[in-house]
């Protein structure tokens, strides 16, 4: 116990260096609470980016399965930050991941959901790539259907 003319002490470092500093405001508060919130969606970002270039190397090296997996993983996380811009550019790569496995049910249906973000975002390029997509699919599905009714 210490005597009431002793000074108080605090451990080596803590608020002996400090200014007084107060109760905190809500304005310092909600600055710290931001910047929290902002490491988390840089951090969120960066995961989803590295998956999305994981999956491509993996897919490059023939490992479907695992870059599909990652690449729905990337897509999960871009929908949660409501990222359309890389949700769409992941759509449409699913979309020709898709297409190059041959099964082109699959890939239409990701060319479509990448024309939708597309039309919302009025990005004219990615547009026009979906609906490349979504031509070459509804054209082999349809020759795959000519095929099994003759």
């Amino acid at each position: 116990m210490t005597s009431s003319s002793s000074p108080e002490t605090y451990p080596a470092g803590i608020l002996t260096d400090a200014p007084a500093m107060g109760e905190p405001t809500a304005s310092s508060l909600l600055a710290e609470a931001q910047l929290v919130a902002n490491h988390y969606h840089q951090d969120r970002v960066a995961a989803a980016a590295h998956w999305v270039k994981q999956g491509l190397t993996e897919f490059q090296q023939g490992q479907h399965t695992a870059a599909l997996a990652l690449m729905h993983q990337a897509l999960r996380s871009y929908r949660n930050l409501s990222d359309q811009e890389r949700e769409g550019k992941v759509l449409l790569l699913l979309a020709g991941f898709y297409y190059q496995g041959a099964d082109y049910l699959w890939a239409a249906d990701y060319g479509r959901q990448c024309l939708q973000i597309a039309r919302l975002m009025a990005d004219g390029a990615l547009m026009q790539q979906a609906l490349d997509h979504l031509g070459n699919s509804y054209r082999h599905l349809g020759n795959l259907q000519k095929r099994s009714t003759t």
